[in-house]
């Protein structure tokens, strides 16, 4: 009998755990009445909890002070470049290189506003933002924004959208999410292959693939691909981010209940699939 109440009890302990996890705080276990032999047992886990969720407050805050600090200089850093690149007569060479600085500081300043986000939202306050949101405009329009990177490279893209996909969410995460994984496909394909998008419903499932035919990613890197701050051997070789973009996109389509599953193979390429459960 003991042991089916400690099933009952574990069962229900890692599905609340679960729900938590995505709210950032984590309540103490409450002691179940059956069990008494566990009391002592459940105790020290829930110091282990205070410990945890104290250190995730602390992360918070750390990220969101240096954010802040990094802010000011870059942009001031940023607006002296321009006035050089603007306003003065410079030989091609230094001009090519301050435009990469400012490219750089681009995308320092999309990691800082990435991580201000993060650190300044919760799953309460975001659930009050959210809102019935069309997915095809958001697959289309950051398709749009892309267009120049596709031409670029000579990319075929292929986009089969066959009817009207909504969810209930919010839409610039979203938007943010879907650029991250159709700007990765962009990135690492090869010259003139092939890119499909897919948007589809499917046994009350919403699916939205991501299908390139680029560089792939190796065994190691796929097991650690969603970790922050992670970049593996293909992103080392490209400057143009630091590796919270994929983390941070699996967070936001966690947030809206979605999952997402990775499959690639080195040299042949990857492919990306999200799933949403439709309410």
């Amino acid at each position: 009998m003991k042991l089916f109440h400690l099933n009952e009890y574990i069962s229900h302990t890692i599905v609340e755990i679960e729900k938590e996890i995505l709210l950032d705080n984590i309540h103490p276990l409450s002691e179940p009445k059956k069990l008494q032999d566990l009391t002592q047992f459940v105790k020290e886990i829930n110091k282990i909890i205070l410990y945890l969720n104290q250190k995730n407050k602390v992360a918070q805050s750390f990220n969101a002070n240096i954010a802040h600090e990094l802010k000011t200089p870059l942009t001031e850093l940023k607006a002296n470049l321009e006035y050089f690149l603007y306003y003065t007569t410079l030989d091609n060479n230094l001009s090519s290189e301050i435009q990469n600085f400012i490219k750089k500081i681009n995308n320092l300043e999309n990691i800082i506003s990435q991580m201000l986000y993060v650190s300044n939202n919760n799953i309460k306050k975001l659930n009050n933002t959210m809102q019935r949101v069309l997915l095809n405009d958001i697959v289309y329009k950051v398709v749009e924004t892309k267009e120049k990177n596709i031409l670029e490279k000579s990319l075929d893209l292929e986009i089969i959208i066959n009817q009207a996909v909504s969810i209930h969410g919010h839409k610039e995460l979203l938007q943010h999410a879907i650029s991250n994984i159709i700007d990765n496909a962009i990135k690492y394909s090869y010259k003139n292959s092939r890119i499909k998008i897919i948007l589809k419903v499917k046994n009350d499932s919403i699916y939205f693939i991501v299908k390139d035919k680029g560089i792939g990613i190796g065994k190691k890197d796929l097991k650690l691909i969603f970790h922050p701050y992670y970049r593996g051997e293909n992103a080392l070789s490209n400057n143009d981010g630091y590796g919270l973009g994929l983390s941070l996109a699996t967070w936001i389509f966690e947030l809206h209940s979605a999952t997402i599953k990775i499959r690639s193979s080195k040299g042949k390429g990857t492919l990306i699939l999200v799933k949403f459960f439709t309410s």
